[in-house]
């Protein structure tokens, strides 16, 4: 049989209804949200502002004819995550020549890891989101792309993973 011969074959009816033969949906009985009396719950409004925005009209953006000044206005509190950017930082680090050890002494650099060009953070964060969250690697290398402006490599990633991994092994 060709593909066009098995459409024609009848097939037994299902046991199920279709849908537009199914009776509409009956509205719900009792009305949404709260009982009367009852009191409301809703967000707090935050003890500090951080930023503020006016926002006004000149003209009317149906008619374009020029407005007077405001009949009403209300005040609109918007809580949001700040838009972040990588943080880059240059660490010069000076080497001493000590004189009882007969060599270069230079202090340690604590927010990366050894030879890494990742911050410690960062490495501890993609850890986290991967290890305890569950988030896959190429989701956190398009996350940190998209919300850090920080773009990097899966590979990378995973190198500094297993950097970290061998500094937190028991000895």
């Amino acid at each position: 049989m060709t593909g066009f011969a098995i459409n024609r074959v009848r097939l037994p009816p299902s046991g199920s209804i279709p849908p537009y033969l199914k009776p509409t949906k009956k509205k719900r009985k009792r009305p949404c949200g709260r009982k009367k009396g009852h009191k409301g719950v809703c967000r707090k409004r935050p003890e500090t502002v951080t930023a503020y925005q006016t926002h006004s009209l000149e003209s009317c953006p149906d008619c374009h004819q020029p407005l007077q000044k405001p009949v009403r206005t209300y005040k609109r509190y918007i809580e949001d995550i700040p838009r972040l950017d990588p943080v880059v930082t240059e660490h010069t680090v000076h080497g001493y020549w000590c004189a009882c050890c007969k060599k270069i002494v230079q202090p340690k650099v604590t927010d990366a890891l050894p030879g890494a060009r990742l911050g410690l953070r960062l490495i501890v964060f993609t850890a986290w989101l991967h290890y305890l969250i569950g988030i896959s690697v190429n989701n956190i290398v398009k996350m940190l792309s998209v919300f850090f402006n920080l773009p990097l490599s899966a590979g990378g990633l995973t190198q500094a993973w297993k950097s970290l991994a061998t500094l937190l092994e028991p000895v």
